[in-house]
């Protein structure tokens, strides 16, 4: 049982119309990127911008699928607003705590960047930016977070629920395989590289979820992912450049974010620090 409130659980519904409701927001958001007809690609202005619209628009009807799946018993103790974690109540902790916790996870990436001089404080605002920073974090946080995972906690445990919902957004990666066909990579390595983006999203998707269920605020997992679309995959091979001490202290630093990130997940996320009574 998930969703508690005042003492009560609520988990009403069957299992098989909260996967099929989820999967129609995943239909949906993907569907909606391939609505305008156009032959030029993915980072084109214009696509861009007519993508952002329709993500936005799928993102602005997605609460109607939590209201309309959650029982009449938990909506009269609880807004809606509170359910998809848009609320003030713990949202200073849970803008600060969480966006931390994942610093320290790229404390390698973030050194090894210091070090080739590539790390820049200033961000230049144009409309690739948006996308990767604003509009891509915002829609797939509050469509695939904020509002699927009310309704899988509604028929499936914490961690059932963080594992089917990452799997579903990574799965709804696999349409990127269509333009890295369009440009000119062959099947078999748009593939591979689908794989790879489905591995990764996945394993990020569990951990935003998580983020949103710990702290109860869909602002938590929005700035982690901002923050991950910022930093990007970490580059291993980017260790080799460097020799002696200097590469030491970076495969130091790697292993020290790493293992401080899994004490700090452990101990960083208690659902009262962020006044979380609602997801536990």
């Amino acid at each position: 049982m998930a969703i508690a409130f005042d003492g009560k659980y609520f988990m009403q519904n069957d299992p098989a119309i909260s996967i099929l409701a989820c999967l129609l927001l995943v239909t949906l958001y993907v569907g909606g990127l391939y609505v305008w007809s156009s032959n030029k690609g993915r980072n084109d202005p214009q696509t861009i911008k007519y993508r952002s619209f329709s993500v936005c628009f799928v993102s602005l009807i997605s609460p109607t699928f939590v209201y309309v799946l959650s029982p009449t018993q938990l909506l009269d103790k609880v807004s809606i607003f509170k359910l998809i974690g848009v609320h003030f109540d713990g949202i200073l902790l849970s803008a600060t705590i969480p966006l931390a916790v994942t610093f320290v996870l790229f404390l390698g990436p973030i050194m090894v960047k210091i070090c080739s001089g590539k790390y820049s404080v200033g961000i230049d605002i144009d409309i690739f930016s948006l996308r990767t920073l604003v509009i891509a974090p915002f829609c797939e946080e509050f469509t695939f977070r904020a509002c699927m995972m009310p309704i899988m906690l509604q028929s499936f445990s914490i961690p059932q629920s963080c594992i089917i919902s990452s799997l579903l957004f990574g799965i709804g990666h696999f349409h990127h395989i269509y333009s890295r066909l369009k440009d000119g990579l062959e099947l078999k390595s748009a593939i591979i590289v689908s794989l790879f983006q489905f591995s990764y999203t996945t394993i990020f998707g569990i951990y935003s979820a998580y983020l949103f269920t710990r702290t109860g605020h869909f602002i938590a997992p929005l700035l982690a992912h901002s923050f991950c679309n910022f930093m990007g995959v970490p580059d291993i091979q980017e260790l080799y450049k460097y020799e002696g001490f200097r590469r030491t202290a970076l495969v130091i630093c790697y292993f020290i974010g790493l293992f401080g990130w899994i004490y700090l997940i452990k101990t960083a996320f208690q659902p009262n620090v962020y006044n979380n009574y609602l997801y536990t």
